[in-house]
């Protein structure tokens, strides 16, 4: 069995669907969205962050998946760890940390679109190097996996320092700015590219992440996506599917890619299977997908 290591942000989601879409001046109404989990918090939550929403897409699909990242002692990061391991995601390389979870609100509206704000913990000296210090840990403990166990891929949902060896397939999903991992295949949506040109694109993110760089992947929402190497593009068109909650589905997206990359498709193969991973996704209520059927997400076989 193919093994994945997925690295990136961890969350106890508060989710709201609205009864219109967000724009200056509405007055909207809400429903609080809860998981089965026991949540004392005022607002429930659910299980959520990248490497979350990747990992239950590819445990779901069969595959073998360890995530890593950082995580608080307290009740959020708690539900966060119980939901990983119910969902049969390997939770080793989770690191924990004093410093409080960050407060993530999702805002669904109507048409299934989100809107995420992060509303971090106030500063303190001390949280800070409880959480240094937690990701210092975090990298050494990666490192010393990867030397120990091949992967067949791995997924960077935030910068991390460890070094990726260059024969393991890697994935970044990328939200836009300055901070990017050095990746083989950089994920991103083309409302997070300021130049709309791919050419023009690709060449920016990989002054950005590098030479290791091969194909810059741009989601399309409902068009679909498109693979750009610098001399080639390989597009593939969007599935149908009716979108309730598209929290997520950009993370399944690429965790989708990964999964068929490393089990030797193509890349217009590839791309054509994490459209359905990402359409599967975005018709379902929640950011990791743990309401998902059985096969939901089957995985590519070459």
């Amino acid at each position: 069995m193919t093994k994945f290591l997925i690295l990136g942000g961890l969350a106890w989601d508060r989710v709201i669907r609205l009864s219109g879409p967000v724009m200056p001046g509405a007055r909207l109404g809400g429903e609080l969205l809860a998981t089965a989990l026991s949540d004392p918090h005022p607002l429930p939550g659910r299980l959520g962050g990248g490497a979350a929403n990747a990992a239950v897409a590819l445990a779901k699909a069969g595959c073998a998946v360890t995530v890593g990242g950082v995580l608080s002692r307290d009740v959020p990061g708690r539900l966060v760890r119980a939901a990983l391991e119910q969902a049969g995601v390997d939770v080793a390389l989770v690191e924990p940390t004093d410093t409080p979870s960050a407060l993530t609100l999702i805002l669904v509206d109507p048409a299934g679109e989100r809107t995420i704000i992060g509303v971090r913990p106030a500063e303190d000296v001390a949280q800070n190097r409880s959480y240094s210090a937690s990701t210092a840990r975090l990298s050494d403990a990666v490192a010393r996996r990867l030397a120990a166990e091949p992967f067949g891929g791995v997924f960077l949902r935030a910068p991390i320092a460890v070094d990726i060896p260059s024969e393991t397939l890697t994935i970044a999903h990328w939200g836009g700015g300055e901070l990017l991992p050095r990746a083989d295949i950089v994920v991103a949506s083309s409302n997070d590219l300021i130049d709309p040109d791919p050419g023009a694109a690709f060449r920016r993110v990989r002054e950005i992440a590098g030479t290791r760089l091969r194909w810059l992947v741009l989601t399309l929402g409902a068009r679909g996506a498109l693979a750009f190497s610098g001399d080639r593009m390989v597009t593939a068109p969007g599935r149908p599917a009716q979108v309730k909650d598209a929290t997520g589905a950009g993370d399944v997206f690429a965790a989708g890619l990964m999964q068929a990359l490393a089990a030797r498709a193509d890349m217009e193969r590839a791309l054509n299977h994490a459209c359905q991973w990402g359409a599967t996704a975005a018709s379902l209520e929640g950011s990791a997908p743990l309401s998902a059927p059985v096969n939901a997400f089957r995985p590519y076989t070459d």
